[in-house]
Formats: structure tokens, sequence, C-alpha cells
């Protein structure tokens, strides 16, 4: 394969997002996952007052690029304007002016209150319902138009938790984000310093629970272990699903929901957990052994910071800390909720389909459909058309001898910095502040480089831990971790919440402080270090590591 030309999907500045994607996406629904996108930022800049319109995402080469898209002016402008024309331009352009009249609105109305309300009430059970019923649907049994019709569906119930998953973007981020800025102002104390604050116990680290009730009837029943451990992991799962009793039940609701789970992050080229039959099992009999560390008691230190808070600001203090902790759990829950399962339900029906591709002759493995487009699906299924086995295999070899590291980090001229906060009205500069520290903390990465076998990057959860290095770059590499190992990831997503029982420490290349990993590291008591940027390439697997939870340091240890 030569190496593609990477150009820009349109004029203005173009970022990689390296944080979502690890890898080129697949050529499936590309069009539409960027459009659920994009109408899921616009929905919700205007519902919570933001003053842009949209965060517009184009692939290149399969690679996501990001634009943020102005609300007036063009997003092909590479300066600012100066301050006295902008803040002119703002007061008298009628969107902006509608803008920020919704911001102060939003605030008033503590508008993140009405949206765990509705995500609770309507969005969360709503999709559940919708997955419950695809889940339901027997694919094996369906003929060719049938499952069309039903990867259809699948589609657009994906595409429709992208969005509301976008749409919550401003109620997931803000109150911690304000939280941050404003105890940060009244204290000195740094965002770093105030986010195990925040923190508290997020129920997507445990699941929905299914899976300790199966443990409880596995409990009851002494054999059933010996039955579950017998011959291939496989036959083992489907020997406890397959029984008439309350086990049986057990187990069919728990494998049934995680059978469709994407294992990783959240794209189609990753396994579902009906694919890794040997991981459940492990999972399971973890959970058996009772093996699954238990969150310690971190205490609340909220009161020590409050006690630092001046009198008057007190009460602001503690409506601040309840809005943070009432929407803290919003981020990985629609992970968790929304993208793993619909993903997992998307690609699920497109291995059916690939399956029966290959006994047509028209795909060398099932997998392989994920680089057929919709219409593609179709044309290869019902009227034996489109790209031959060949042709596709081909753009699956392409896609994965592309790595991230070819892909450029910027796409036509120099990004141009946001407007300044202070530039904008009260209501406005409020939103945009306390949301960008969220994202801030979340995506900070070191910025000096790692020398000699010292890996320097963020300490995200306090405490030393010594163990060997397990580099996790794939779901197909959870079987390699033992107990008391380091993790050393990228990053990390809820679905490595199945490890947590066994991690001496955690290390990752990407992320901040408000990243999946420093966020259940901390509730577990795990030390970890974040933002390394450069772990995975410089830690080789089984490595003996020191971790400092305290220092961010990591030392490869001879």
């Amino acid at each position: 394969m030569s190496h593609p030309t990477f150009e820009a999907p349109g004029p203005g500045s173009w970022e990689l997002d390296d944080s979502h994607f690890s890898g080129a996406m697949p050529r499936y629904d590309r069009d539409r996952y960027a459009d659920s996108f994009q109408r899921g930022m616009r929905d919700g800049f205007e519902h919570a007052g933001l003053p842009m319109d949209s965060l517009a995402l184009r692939f290149v080469n399969g690679y996501a690029y990001l634009q943020m898209q102005p609300l007036i002016g063009s997003a092909a402008a590479t300066r600012l304007p100066p301050k006295p024309l902008f803040k002119l331009v703002s007061a008298l352009h009628p969107a902006m002016r509608k803008r920020v009249r919704r911001a102060g609105e939003a605030l008033d109305g503590r508008f993140w209150q009405d949206d765990v309300r509705r995500w609770d009430d309507e969005y969360k059970p709503g999709f559940q319902a919708r997955f419950t019923e695809l889940r339901a649907d027997r694919l094996a049994r369906m003929d060719d138009a049938a499952l069309v019709s039903h990867l259809a569906a699948c589609s657009q119930v994906t595409y429709e938790a992208l969005r509301y998953h976008m749409f919550l973007n401003a109620a997931a981020y803000y109150p911690t984000g304000d939280f941050l800025v404003q105890v940060s102002t009244w204290t000195g104390r740094s965002p770093g310093e105030l986010i195990p604050v925040v923190i508290g116990t997020s129920p997507m680290a445990d699941g929905d629970g299914s899976l300790d009730r199966l443990v409880e009837a596995l409990r009851a029943d002494p054999d059933a272990r010996a039955a579950l451990e017998d011959g291939a992991a496989e036959e083992g799962l489907d020997r406890l699903r397959e029984r008439g009793d309350e086990l049986g039940r057990a187990a069919a609701a728990w494998l049934d929901e995680v059978a469709v789970r994407m294992l990783s992050s959240v794209t189609l080229t990753d396994r579902i957990g009906a694919e890794a039959p040997d991981l459940l099992r492990r999972q399971l009999l973890q959970a058996l052994d009772g093996s699954r560390r238990a969150r310690p008691d971190l205490g609340d230190p909220s009161g020590a910071v409050r006690e630092q808070i001046p009198a008057e600001h007190r009460a602001e203090f503690d409506e601040l800390l309840e809005a943070a902790r009432l929407t803290y759990r919003l981020r990985d829950e629609r992970v968790h909720v929304l993208d793993n399962q619909a993903l997992g339900l998307l690609r699920r029906a497109l291995l059916e389909v690939g399956r029966r591709l290959v006994e047509l002759g028209r795909l060398h493995q099932a997998d392989h459909a994920v680089d057929l487009d919709h219409d593609e699906v179709e044309a290869a299924l019902l009227r034996g058309e489109g790209p031959d086995a060949a042709q596709v295999a081909r753009r699956v070899r392409d896609r994965l001898a592309l790595t991230i590291d070819k892909a450029p980090r910027v796409l036509g001229p120099p990004p141009m910095p946001p407007p300044p906060a202070d530039w904008l009205p009260g209501a406005t500069r409020r939103l945009v502040e306390g949301v960008m520290t969220y994202v801030e903390a979340m995506e900070e990465e070191v910025e000096q480089g790692s020398e000699g076998e010292v890996i320097e990057g963020l300490a995200a959860s306090v405490g030393q831990a010594e163990g060997p290095a397990r580099v996790v770059r794939t779901p197909e590499d959870f079987a390699l971790v033992e107990p008391g190992d380091v993790l050393v990831a990228r990053a990390t997503t809820p679905t490595y919440n199945v490890l947590l029982p066994l991690l001496g420490g955690i290390v990752t290349d990407r992320g901040g402080r408000l990243c999946h990993a420093a966020i259940v590291s901390r509730e577990y008591g795990i030390p970890c270090v974040v933002g390394t940027r450069v772990a995975t390439d410089r830690i080789p697997d089984g490595a003996r590591v020191r971790i400092d939870g305290d220092s961010g340091q990591v030392v490869v240890l001879p």
C-alpha cells in the first residue's frame, strides 16, 4: 500500500481526534456517524447556550478530524478579530444575542438537573428497551431481506444513541468544570487537586448487577462451577444458560447483555463479548472466587476544602458540589448504556451478514463486513453485486496498514485559538470556562519528554506499586493480565473495568485527571499515572515497573 494523501476535508483547520479513535474507522456508515455526531453537538450547544454552532467531524482515510464551527464568522478564519470588534459583533449579531439569552436561562434553570432527570426517566430506559428488543432477534433464523432490515434498525438506533450522547455533553461536563473553576478561585488550589473532592462512586464500575445475581446463584450450586470450567469456555457458558432453573435464568440475563457489548473502544472493528467466551468465563470465575477488588473507604475530602472557602461562598460551594456529584456519572454511563450496546448490536448484525457472504464466496472473513457500506451489504446479500472478496480484503489491509502515527495531527492551516473567555458576557463566559476546564482535565497530557528509564505522566491516583507491566492494546490481551500486574494501555474505557480486581497499578498514554482510567483508579484505590504519551511504546510487556501515583512517575526497573 502506498502512503495515502491526507487533504483537509474543507476550508480551515481540522484537528485529528486521537482520543476516541486509535485506528482508522471501517467503511460502514462513516458518513452517518459524522452526521449524528455533528447534529448532537449542535443541539447540545443550543440547549445549554454555548456560543458555538457545532463541532464538525469528517473522516479522511478513515481517521476522524474535528473542526469547531463558529456561531458567527467563518470556520476558515485563521485569526481572531480585535477584542473590541469581536465584542461589538457579538452584541449585535442576532444569533449570538439569542444564544447569550439562552445561556442565562440555562444556568438560572440549572439545565443539568432536567437533563439528568430525562436521562434516567426517558433516554436511558427508552434506549434500553429498544436494545432489548433488537437483542432478542434470532439472526440465524432470518432470511436475507429480514437480516438487512434488522441491520438497518441497528444502524438507526446506534446513530440516534450517538446523537443523544453528544447532546448530553454539556450536562456531563459543565457542573464539574464549574465546580473546579469557582473553588480554585476561592482556595488557590489547582483543578487537579480538587478533582478528588468531586469523585464519587459510579454505578457503571460494577455494571447493572446481573453479574452479582449470577454469582449468587452459582455459589448456591456446588456443581455449577465444575460444569462451567469443564471443556471449552463457550460450551461451559452454554451449559449454564440452558439450565431451566433460577441459575440458568440468571446466566441468560448476564450473557444476553454482555454478548453484544463492545469489549474495548467505540468502533465497529472491536470485538463483542460473544467473540470472547474465554474472557467472559474468566470474568465470571474471578467474581465467583471473590477476587474483585473492594472499593476502599476514601472518606469525603470535601470537608477540608470547605473549611478553606470564605464564609460568604460556602452555600454556593455546597450547591456546586451537589451539582457536580449529580452529573458525574453521566460521562461513563452514556458509554456503557448507549455506545457499547448500540455498536455491539450493530457489529453482531454485520458479523451475521459477513458469515453469509463468506458462504457465498463474497468475503474471505465474516468480520470483513464492517468494510462494506450499507448499500454494498444490501447489494451483496440480496443481489450478489458489489465489491468482491479480494476488493474488500484489500480495503481491510489498507485500513490496518494505516496506523495513527501516519495521520497528521492538523490538516489545513494551524488552528485558531478560541476567543478568551473574558471576551464573552457573564453566563456565556461561565459556561465556556466550566466546559473547557472539564475538557482540559479529561484530555491533558504531560508536555515534557521522558528520559532514560523514567517516564513522566500525570499523578491520577495516589500510592505506589511495583509489578510486571502488562501492555494491553486490544481486548485479546485481557487474558494475559494476572493479579498484581500493572496495566499499560493507550487509554481505558468502561469495558476495562473487568480487569480492575487484578491490577496493582494503571499507566496510560492518553487522558488527564478526569479520564476513565483516572476516575476508576481513584474509586478502587489503584495507583495510577495517566497522560504519559509514550508508555505503550517505552515499556516492554513483562518488564518490572514501579509506579508512583503521587509524583506521576513510572520507572522501568532493571
